[in-house]
């Protein structure tokens, strides 16, 4: 299991499950929330989304083009992949009560 390298969640697995929002993985693991989508630079008239590093590393509010954000890299794979009906299913499962 990979372990935090400052954020607040020890495990990647907490950071899912405590993550709410549209959650994604990045392809080299770490957590990230979407927080917005189509910010304008206002310099290059490019399109960007901000999101919110959420794990391993220590919190942080980030801004990324658009188009790298919901792209694929050279091998095909997405560079973020959408975790959210991940993370909606697996906040909703019952525990069964302890005896």
């Amino acid at each position: 299991m990979t372990e935090s390298k400052g954020s607040q969640y020890p495990t990647e697995q907490d950071a899912i499950l405590s993550a709410t929002g549209l959650i994604y993985k990045h392809y080299k693991g770490g957590i990230y929330r979407l927080l917005f989508a189509g910010v304008m630079n206002t310099d290059t008239g490019v399109l960007g989304v901000v999101h919110e590093h959420i794990w391993p590393h220590a919190h942080s509010i980030r801004w990324r083009p658009q188009e790298e954000f919901f792209g694929r890299l050279a091998d095909g794979r997405e560079r973020f992949v959408l975790l959210d009906e991940v993370v909606n299913l697996a906040a909703h499962i019952p525990i069964a009560p302890t005896e």
